[in-house]
């Protein structure tokens, strides 16, 4: 919940600069709530349609004709003062208007569904998480659907008016003997999906009078390592 603040407050406006357009793409089409504190009236559900400037700078017209921060408005108009002015704003609500919130304000709307294309640390997880043997994996499946609680969604129940059973189907089946597994002019044996690799690694020797560039910095660009290369190779 964003609201508490213990994720806003890790965050600075160079964390956004450098990540906005993974959180874009993240944020992209997701319902969030808007509230405002101690004013329940206030509840509104939204679609994400992306980030805007932050409040402090994020100017617009008002009625009269005329100009307010979105800081200010909020401030001025609902007694509200922004905890984080310098992060972004949500853009939320029709394409075609322009509603501007805190996102401090907003929180993501839990349980809804998502159709986006995984990273490359969310691909890498998913399979890790999955390389698992059938038991644990069944009982994953078992808590996980446990927990999205699907027939209790309004959408389903309402609309579609069907339900979803939380058991495995069972169907007749045999097991199969595991094929075997060569490499490095031998046979192994794999046992639930593993097998030893005794003498498969070999460390890689890199040629003599050879260097690289380590970057710990993940906010280093490509670009910036590249030049520092050409200038070593250059002057050193």
């Amino acid at each position: 919940n964003p609201r508490t603040g213990v994720e806003l407050e890790q965050l600075t406006p160079r964390d956004i600069k450098y990540n906005r357009d993974k959180i874009t793409r993240f944020l992209k089409g997701l319902k969030v709530q808007y509230e405002l504190q101690d004013q329940p009236s206030s509840k509104r559900i939204y679609v994400v349609n992306g980030l805007v400037d932050c409040a402090r700078e994020n100017r617009f017209t008002l009625k009269d004709g005329s100009t307010s921060t979105v800081e200010q408005y909020f401030w001025q108009m609902k007694k509200y003062r922004i905890k984080y002015p310098e992060l972004p704003c949500l853009w939320v609500g029709s394409k075609n208007s322009k509603i501007h919130v805190p996102a401090e304000l907003c929180t993501i709307i839990a349980g809804q569904p998502i159709r986006k294309k995984l990273d490359d640390v969310q691909t890498s997880k998913m399979i890790r998480e999955t390389a698992t043997n059938t038991q644990i994996r069944k009982e994953k499946i078992l808590n996980g659907f446990a927990k999205m609680d699907l027939n209790h969604q309004p959408s389903l129940l309402n609309e579609f008016h069907f339900s979803v059973r939380g058991e495995f189907e069972k169907v007749p089946a045999r097991v199969l003997e595991a094929p075997k597994l060569q490499y490095n002019d031998r046979q192994v044996d794999v046992f639930k999906g593993t097998w030893r690799a005794d003498k498969f690694l070999k460390p890689c020797d890199l040629p003599e009078n050879s260097w690289t560039i380590l970057s710990l910095d993940g906010y280093v660009r490509d670009t910036d390592l590249h030049n520092l290369h050409d200038k070593l190779r250059r002057d050193g």
